[in-house]
């Protein structure tokens, strides 16, 4: 009998008589042998001598883990085997941010055996492929061999690479993936996931690793016959011990993930991104199951978001921590490794950079992204009372200095001015000799819990950088300049702004550049003024320590200012004064030969002369104590800070200007090529500038243009006194006066100079704003008026909210009606996002302006439909681009003449005729119903009468002539008089007592008057007029019946209209067919529009404008909704 020498304990005697059987192996059997290390992860397992005996492993790793019921062992060789099989799992599920580190090498069973096996290849390859075929046959159904097709193998070439190949792991017939024998410290010294880095030391169980990982897993299992269509086995049969795996893995998992596992579908599992491998076509799969990874565009996990509604490709960056950082807070899928490094500064464009460790393409910042290197300190000590100070408690008076704030102005892409006045601090910190500034930034990033947390970047900036050359450290350097803004003030958003920045170089040799941000646009000057240069380039010195003072044009609203020297920007910041209202101004302007003088009163109050107090001022200075020379340069140059004490109205009819300025061949700067001299006659003017007292009376063409820009002045001046003291522009009213020896062609050039400059200036009807007035007869002359109106003419005034129809018959005025029915009833048809005005173009504008680097105008109307301003605010915007300067600097008027497009827009224009005819409509029945005749002239004005240039081009207004006619003929039911009708279309208006009898002129009738004029018809079939004690109250059903019959009569009428007219051969409108298709928005809810117009009004108030206009506003908005709005024109 002799004894048995074997591995296996399991089953059979270990003693046999002579030839007896033996139990053949078995995986009983297999499975009792011993394994004499204990299964220690000191050493890897020595396979057999197969080519596929790693994949072996591999199985039986999984197998003895499951066995083992214990997932987070660190001591076993097969915990290994599985955490590295995870790893290159991982490493496939995350290759798209991992690309620059691995490429993925495919090799095909059939193309290898072929190649192998080829008549021509050497005997040692024909052993080879005899070989491999024999294997892959032989076990085929233990690995899923006869399954495979390609094996995808992961080829390292990141940092550290040993060699050129360095294979690190693959895909697996087996179980789905295997590692090779390895040592791949390089690998994890390089990448990791999470906190957690392939191939350590450290064992990560699957449940341990990133969700979205462990549900692909699980979508994998759970859908693999939906996934592939190459075999009916099934996952757990295929892959039995990584389906166990599983299986004990799902015990592990917190109940939101397993809630989540269980909510999978197929269509969860189709958004994860194929694998390429050379092209779209060739992916990466196992058995015919094409294998996914992560979208590195979807989203993630993070609590490092910046909180900010600015975005960077739609994506919000993150803000990383440049110093060590020990809040547990999420970066992308674990807790923030405080060894995590973070580059001060990252040179790759935002959107192209790569998430520090992680990998992925994200945009992120850093501290170089919002603190400058350089901090810039004046000599002399800041204006507190006007500028932000940084926090820096002794820049004051009793500084010395005081420094400009290295904030970079993308800071204001994500945040505002009010933002870093709470995360921002500037620090001196106590040095003997050398100045030293510590700086400390905030910025809030928001957790998906949203709890906002904030990343502190400090910076420390020397003067002296020797010992502190670190790139974590700044510098400072000390600069001698003085700086001024005129006017100290912010205007609206849709205000037109006009500042001017001066900047004086009491150095001489620096090189000063200023740009302007507000919000997140940051823009470059109109022009840059050196007022002593002569035409040659030659310098004329300012005074004794003024050198090279240069002033900055800037026509955009801004909130700070970029000062750039030696190429480092720093920030100023204004604490603009200014008051928010809607207060009515009045000037009156005395332009002598002598003296100059103005009056003014605000909201019809005390009439006093023209001021500018000192809690007003309109220049300030950054800085205190520039001394004696530069505040008189800028007394000279600009203005006095006070105008009422010393310097005061009535002043020298004189204008300073810059010595040889070109008067005919360039286009003069007001307040920084020319100013008022307040100063002149009190002392010397700098060298530099010349003067000119001559003016009233002068007639050659540089006289005109002078005495233009002295009006230009006076026009600052008042522009930002309404501003300052919170009026409105548009409805300021100025008076100017004309001596009787003056001649119609002088005056009425120099009224058409006023009109120009008003409408530059102010923005409003300068036709109705500038008051042309006679010196001789305005003292006396009160509630008068001149009237010019020709016999029988109807005057209509289209505003943005109402509509004034004044009815003139013999010249008199005779009839005044108001009504609420204007340019807004079209444009505010639907709110803002809805708005075929604006999203039908929108898109377009922005295209054109950003190709153009005009963001900002686009960025301003985004803000208003972000607030959700009207959209009647918005369109004006768009009719403003082809007027504005930067539009027209870069010629592309053409490009964005919002109202051309709009002539050409078939369906829009619908509206602009509905609108025109109801107005026209309820002219007609209103002076037929009062027994007048046809009028002879229709004229037009008010901003909103600019519709009918969308109606029609004004040289071919008698379409809208013959239109207008067949209107009143079909309401007056007789043929139009031989004289016709005209449409005039109106495109574009001893000293004391002069100044203020014109004020007091300007109220050009009495309330009395006024009312006595005034008419109202109803709007109802039967032709009523509201009486003077007709009350909202007195509105019945019967007289709501009354106006759905008029509208029934007016909708038949219309139609009627365009089937005699042909709105779309005559006006270029909508055809028949597609307007029949409204025509129920005519007749629909027609008695509720009445009721909802009324629901506003006090019941015990007198009607004042007619009903008849309210269900045509609902129809408006109606069609304004309707998708045929929003349909392209056809080719």
């Amino acid at each position: 009998m002799a004894h048995i020498f074997r591995l296996y304990t399991a089953g059979g005697s270990d003693n046999i008589d002579g030839w007896a059987d033996s139990i053949e192996y078995g995986t009983k059997a297999i499975g009792s042998i011993s394994d004499p290390e204990g299964a220690t992860c000191k050493r890897e397992i020595t396979s057999i001598p197969s080519p596929f005996a790693r994949m072996d492993l591999m199985k039986n790793a999984f197998r003895q883990v499951v066995e083992s019921k214990d997932l987070d062992n660190q001591l076993t060789v097969y915990h290994k085997l599985v955490s590295d099989c995870l790893d290159v799992a991982e490493i496939f599920f995350n290759i798209e941010k991992l690309r620059d580190k691995f490429d993925i090498i495919r090799w095909n069973k059939k193309e290898a055996l072929g190649l192998l096996l080829d008549k021509k290849s050497s005997f040692a390859h024909k052993q080879l492929g005899e070989t491999l075929n024999m294997y892959l046959n032989q076990d085929a159904s233990t690995y899923n061999f006869d399954l495979l097709q390609n094996i995808y193998l992961l080829n390292y070439k990141g940092p550290d690479a040993p060699s050129q190949m360095n294979i690190v792991g693959a895909t697996s017939p087996a179980t789905l993936f295997f590692t090779s024998a390895n040592n791949l410290n390089y690998v994890s010294a390089n990448v990791c996931f999470g906190n957690d880095k392939p191939f350590d030391s450290n064992f990560q169980p699957l449940y341990r690793r990133d969700t979205q990982f462990i549900l692909y897993w699980f979508g994998l299992k759970n859908f693999w016959n939906q996934l592939q269509d190459k075999t009916a086995r099934s996952f757990s049969n295929l892959f039995k011990e990584v389906d166990e795996y599983l299986e004990l893995t799902f015990k592990y998992l917190t109940q939101e993930q397993k809630d989540l596992i269980n909510k999978m579908t197929k269509a969860d599992i189709d958004k994860y991104v194929s694998i390429s491998i050379t092209t779209n076509t060739d992916l990466v799969e196992v058995l015919g199951c094409e294998l996914k990874c992560l979208n590195v565009d979807s989203s993630f996990h993070t609590d490092f978001v910046i909180d900010s509604d600015f975005t960077v490709g739609g994506k919000k960056p993150l803000v990383l921590p440049v110093d060590t950082f020990r809040k547990s807070l999420i970066y992308t899928q674990d807790v923030w490794d405080e060894k995590t490094v973070v580059p001060i500064h990252d040179d790759t464009p935002l959107d192209k950079r790569k998430l520090p460790v992680d990998g992925r393409t994200y945009p992120y910042l850093t501290m170089g992204d919002f603190l400058e290197d350089t901090l810039i300190c004046n000599s002399y000590p800041l204006n507190v009372d006007c500028f932000y100070n940084g926090g820096d408690k002794q820049c004051g008076e009793d500084g010395g200095f005081s420094y400009l704030l290295p904030i970079k102005k993308a800071y204001f892409l994500y945040f505002t001015i009010e933002d870093l006045k709470k995360h921002f601090r500037m620090e001196r910190l106590e040095v003997v000799s050398d100045k030293v500034v510590k700086v400390t930034l905030d910025i809030p990033v928001k957790a998906e819990n949203g709890q906002v947390n904030f990343i502190t970047y400090e910076r420390f900036y020397y003067e002296n950088l020797a010992g502190n050359s670190d790139e974590s450290s700044g510098r400072i350097i000390v600069k001698d300049f003085a700086l001024h803004i005129f006017p100290f003030l912010k205007v609206k958003q849709n205000v037109m702004a006009d500042y001017r920045v001066n900047v004086m170089d009491f150095e001489g040799d620096d090189k000063y550049n200023l740009s302007f941000g507000n919000d997140q646009g940051v823009f470059e000057k109109e022009c840059c003024l050196r007022r002593n240069n002569t035409s040659d380039g030659d310098v004329i010195v300012a005074g004794r320590t003024v050198l090279s003072p240069q002033t900055f044009v800037f026509k955009s609203v801004f909130s700070y200012l970029v000062f750039n020297v030696e190429g480092v920007d720093n920030i100023i910041i204004p604490e603009f004064q200014g008051k928010v209202g809607a207060r009515s101004f009045e000037f009156a302007i005395d332009f002598g030969t002598s003296n100059t003088h103005i009056e003014y009163r605000m909201d019809g109050g005390k009439i006093e002369p023209f001021t500018i107090k000192k809690n007003e001022s309109l220049i300030q200075p950054m800085n205190i104590g520039y001394g004696k020379d530069p505040d008189d340069v800028i007394m000279a140059d600009f203005m006095p800070s006070v105008i009422g004490e010393y310097f005061k109205f009535p002043t020298r009819t004189v204008l300073s200007e810059k010595a040889g300025l070109d008067w005919i061949g360039t286009e003069v700067v007001p307040m920084a090529e020319t100013n008022l001299p307040f100063v002149f006659e009190t002392m010397d003017l700098p060298p530099y500038n010349k003067s000119h007292v001559d003016l009233k009376w002068a007639a050659e063409v540089e006289s005109q243009n002078r005495i233009c820009s002295y009006f230009e002045n006076l026009m600052m001046l008042m522009r930002n006194k309404v501003l300052m003291n919170g009026g409105d522009l548009s409805a300021t009213k100025i008076a100017w006066f004309y001596p009787a020896s003056m001649s119609s062609k002088r005056v009425t050039k120099i009224r058409d100079t006023w009109k120009m400059l008003y409408g530059i200036y102010f923005g409003g009807d300068s036709d109705t704003q500038i008051i042309t007035m006679s010196e001789s007869v305005v003292p006396y002359y009160y509630y008068k008026k001149n009237s010019k109106a020709t016999t029988n003419v109807v005057s209509v005034d289209i505003g943005g909210g109402t509509s004034d129809i004044l009815i003139v018959k013999d010249g008199n005025p005779l009839y005044l009606s108001s009504c609420r029915f204007a340019a807004n009833a079209i444009f505010d048809c639907q709110p803002c996002h809805s708005s075929p005005f604006i999203i039908k173009y929108l898109d377009y504008f922005r295209s054109v302006l950003n190709a153009q680097g005009l963001s900002e105008i686009i960025e301003l109307a985004d803000g208003w439909m972000e607030d959700g301003k009207p959209a009647s605010d918005i369109v004006m915007l768009l009719f403003s681009l082809v007027g504005n300067r930067d539009v027209v600097g870069k010629k592309i008027t053409s490009k964005v003449n919002y109202s051309s497009m709009l002539f050409s827009d078939s369906k829009l224009k619908t509206l602009f005729i509905l609108f025109y005819t109801a107005l026209i409509y309820h002219i007609a029945r209103t002076m037929k119903c009062k027994s007048l005749d046809f009028p002879r002239h229709l004229t037009f004005s008010g901003t909103g009468s600019k519709l009918l240039q969308i109606l029609i081009d004004v040289s071919e207004k008698e379409v809208l002539e013959k239109y207008t006619k067949l209107i009143f003929e079909k309401v007056y039911g007789t043929e139009y008089d031989k004289d016709g009708l005209d449409i005039l279309i109106n495109t574009s208006n001893p000293k004391e007592v002069t100044c203020k009898g014109g004020l007091l002129e300007m109220k050009t009738m009495s309330v009395a008057d006024i009312e006595d004029m005034k008419i109202c018809l109803l709007g109802t079939s039967d032709d009523v007029f509201a009486s003077s004690s007709f009350k909202y109250s007195d509105i019945d059903s019967k007289m709501i019946d009354g106006v759905v019959k008029e509208m029934n009569v007016f909708t038949d009428l219309f139609y009627k209209l365009d089937e005699e007219f042909s709105f779309y051969k005559k006006f270029g409108a909508m055809n028949t067919e597609d307007l029949e298709d409204l025509r129920p928005l005519f007749t629909r809810d027609i008695a509720k529009s009445v009721r909802d117009g009324m629901s506003d009004k006090n019941l015990k108030d007198k009607v004042e404008e007619t009903l008849f206009f309210y269900p045509i506003r609902e129809i408006l908005c109606a069609i304004g909704g309707n998708n045929k709005m929003l349909e392209p024109e056809d080719e």
